[in-house]
């Protein structure tokens, strides 16, 4: 497994996406060309698709026009987590990240909104649009957050993505785990058990573990990502919501990384299994042919596409960054929050992270 390090700086995160590994997957199908009969009939298998079915998809995406604007394709990733057991049936996402793919120079831009961004329109942190979006569009929840993100931002979203922890997870332990290098080392008294009902056990002890993360390189399975992603409550500052989102985005990266190595596709039984885990979990979202006519797109790039995280520039820690935390007042609920500044400033900073 290829190793990361951790940025210095980040700021808000953090997961995906399996959407930018299957375009890697595709990247290197289509380009490759690798299967022979055998090996495409065990590809099919695993995939649970004839190979004809498969091959029509493929051309059908080959001929497919990506959605975009200005040679850019725009994603708005959110990343949903929900606890079992938890007492509550509220749906949050714990990650909202702007993505921009520049389909001209194969530069992937990703601005992370911080969970805990405070909308006036609605007196409520961005986190909870999800939830409003289950109430106005139960069968196209993520429509909402989309539209709410789309006007704060003024950056028009051509696709939106639904991911859950336990997705990531699944995801993780089908690509083998990960090799993550932990710059700082950490641990969180306070992680909740998943395995217990807050219904009907009220003593901490029982409702929370203890995790620990040592400094150097660990292997890790989608289980113990989870422990890595969620953990919150670390008395040094990796308990930050900043340095959370930080760790995630790591992740996600990293995956990438391992996905953009040719040799990963050797083993074709696994190629199969991520084509239908992508078709199970992704494609309601992002249709295979669409993600082929991106990939497709990509293909002049293949070997230089590059990344670049954003996030919010904070006042007071940046003089003229566009989100501050304020002292929370009763018509914000007395949370923990960020504000907009200048929402012009904003908007102006998220077009030229992105572009």
């Amino acid at each position: 497994m290829q190793k990361v390090s951790f940025w210095p700086l980040f700021a808000k995160l953090t997961l995906y996406t399996f959407l930018f590994l299957l375009l890697f997957f595709f990247l290197t199908l289509v380009g490759l060309g690798f299967f022979a009969k055998h090996e495409l009939d065990v590809f099919a298998k695993n995939a649970n698709v004839t190979p004809a079915q498969f091959f029509q998809t493929l051309k059908t995406g080959w001929n497919t026009k990506p959605n975009q604007v200005d040679g850019h394709a725009n994603f708005l990733i959110l990343g949903t987590d929900g606890l079992a057991n938890r007492g509550h049936n509220t749906v949050l996402t714990d990650t909202m990240l702007l993505v921009s793919l520049n389909l001209k120079s194969g530069k992937v831009a990703m601005y992370s909104l911080p969970r805990d961004l405070w909308n006036d329109d609605y007196k409520t942190k961005i986190n909870a649009f999800y939830q409003y979006g289950v109430d106005r569009y139960p069968t196209e929840p993520q429509r909402f957050p989309r539209e709410v993100v789309e006007q704060i931002t003024q950056t028009q979203v051509q696709h939106t993505v639904v991911i859950t922890m336990d997705t990531l997870a699944a995801l993780i332990d089908e690509a083998g785990g990960v090799d993550v290098n932990v710059k700082e080392g950490f641990v969180d008294p306070m992680f909740p058990r998943e395995d217990v009902d807050v219904t009907k056990v009220h003593d901490p002890k029982l409702l929370y573990k203890t995790v620990e993360f040592k400094t150097g390189v660990e292997h890790m399975s989608g289980a113990r990502i989870l422990e890595y992603v969620r953990s919150r409550h670390s008395t040094s500052d990796q308990g930050s919501d900043i340095a959370r989102g930080q760790r995630q985005q790591e992740i996600i990266l990293n995956l990438i990384n391992e996905l953009k190595n040719p040799n990963f596709y050797k083993n074709v039984p696994r190629d199969g299994k991520l084509y239908k885990f992508y078709v199970d979990n992704f494609a309601q979202y992002l249709p295979v042919t669409e993600a082929i006519g991106i990939a497709r797109a990509l293909v002049p790039f293949r070997n230089s596409i590059t990344f670049q995280t954003n996030s919010p520039t904070i006042f007071p820690d940046d003089p003229n960054g566009v989100i501050t935390h304020p002292k929370p007042s009763k018509a914000q609920q007395m949370q923990w929050i960020y504000v907009i500044r200048d929402l012009a400033k904003f908007q102006a900073e998220v077009k030229q992270k992105l572009q």
